[in-house]
């Protein structure tokens, strides 16, 4: 009898209230014990080649600096160092984010928005940004003593950026082109995968590199998307840079195209190719009698123009 009373006057908690309440909390305890045990591995391995007593990354948080003088001392500290500069840097672009850190924030923006900035510190998310940023670019600096970093600025590149990490996105693909040869077929692979909004910035890059990225022109051009809204000028900035010459039997066929407009970009693009190429000239000037009809009508309005152009 007494039991049936007490379980008529007794409401027990649901088994999982106390999960549900304090859900954020754990996570939160969560997050900062994986923060503390990424700090602590980094920090482990971290060691840093020093520069007149100041370690590296310091020096390339200095690369940024407002102050003309102390961006030149950072530059020429980066430099000094030399090789001896690439694997701290390849750790700092490597490190995440910590763990779960973002849909934390995000959550937190939701429940306690207070905590916001807090949990910012606390996860030390902008000092981790701001190495990466720093590393980046100390890397494009060093150029080809960069080259051991061109797999893990590919890795960095070949997922289309998010807002979040769009500028990180685009230093590395400016270091990439900075290296030398050793980026181009990366750059050209991550182009023949990305979206076309981000060609121009992988054009621009392989342009950088200027003959030591002829190789990469036959997988450029088979990736590229010939539409009239292309970005047709980092095309030909690209193959101009390249070597373009050894891109011009690629670009015929398409001299015959029913859009008006795309021929017209094709002629700019061969037009800037040849201003100043010798080779593709000559090269133009006997497709103009091989090529078939239609082909050879737009060669000889291009060479006219061109003709003009030097007269």
């Amino acid at each position: 009898m007494m039991l049936a009373v007490y379980a008529q006057g007794t409401t027990l908690p649901p088994r999982d209230s106390f999960w549900r309440r304090n859900r954020f909390l754990l996570a939160l305890g969560l997050i900062l014990a994986l923060t503390a045990a990424i700090s602590l591995t980094s920090a482990s391995r971290g060691r840093q080649p020093v520069h007149k007593g100041r370690p590296l990354m310091d020096w390339a948080a200095d690369l940024s600096a407002n102050d003309p003088e102390r961006a030149t001392a950072a530059r020429e500290a980066v430099l000094s160092l030399g090789p001896r500069a690439v694997p701290t840097l390849i750790r700092a672009i490597r490190r995440p984010d910590p763990v779960l850190a973002w849909p934390l924030l995000e959550a937190s923006a939701r429940w306690a928005p207070a905590t916001y900035g807090t949990l910012i510190r606390w996860l030390g998310i902008g000092s981790i940004r701001a190495a990466r940023r720093h590393a980046l670019v100390a890397l494009a600096i060093l150029g080809p003593a960069a080259e051991p970093a061109v797999p893990a600025l590919t890795r960095l590149i070949r997922r289309p950026p998010s807002t979040r990490n769009a500028g990180e996105w685009m230093q590395a693909t400016y270091a990439l082109g900075r290296i030398g040869p050793a980026a181009a077929q990366p750059l050209a692979t991550v182009f023949s995968q990305a979206p076309v909004s981000l060609h121009a910035h992988l054009l621009n890059a392989l342009a950088d590199l200027g003959p030591q990225a002829a190789d990469a022109i036959p997988t450029v051009l088979s990736a590229f998307e010939r539409k009239p809204d292309s970005p047709w000028a980092a095309l030909a900035q690209f193959l101009r840079a390249a070597g373009g010459d050894k891109a011009l039997a690629h670009l015929y066929p398409l001299l015959a195209d029913e859009d008006v407009v795309l021929r017209m970009r094709i002629r700019d693009v061969l037009s800037q190719i040849a201003e100043t190429n010798l080779d593709a000239r000559a090269a133009l000037i006997e497709a103009s009698t091989t090529e078939p009809g239609p082909v050879r009508l737009e060669l000889l309005r291009l060479l006219g123009r061109l003709e003009r152009l030097h007269t």
